[in-house]
């Protein structure tokens, strides 16, 4: 997904525009990549409180989707927090996602990060 990420990121661009250099979207799919691991790690821990303490989350880890739309609403918010020129369904095109599956990965994010500016929220709320 990274891959397809930085090359759909680059495409479309005037040759002298910055993202034009891979390095830049790069820099943001690391950003995107860190977020990700961030709240992964959140929404298992409050999936854990939850839960019983023998409860498996291997079949949560195991769904392909889960991590996909996870992902590109992690790429999103990085987008949107370096006000990108690419908008909102830009992600869901460039990955060849279903809005539907990210839109119910939204509310989960939005309840267990509390780090999240107000404005952040707000646009997520508005995809």
């Amino acid at each position: 997904m990274g891959t397809l990420f930085c090359t759909q990121f680059t495409q479309q661009q005037p040759s002298n525009h910055p993202s034009m250099q891979i390095d830049f979207p790069r820099k943001r799919l690391q950003l995107g990549e860190t977020l990700y691991y961030k709240l992964l790690e959140n929404i298992l821990l409050d999936e854990r409180k939850k839960k019983p303490k023998d409860f498996d989350f291997s079949n949560l880890l195991e769904q392909d989707i889960f991590h996909q739309t996870l992902f590109a609403c992690c790429l999103e918010i990085v987008i949107y927090s370096y006000n990108s020129q690419r908008k909102f369904p830009w992600i869901l095109e460039a990955l060849n996602l279903e809005p539907y599956y990210f839109y119910k990965v939204i509310e989960i994010i939005v309840r267990v990060e509390d780090q999240l500016s107000r404005d952040m929220v707000k646009h997520l709320n508005l995809v």
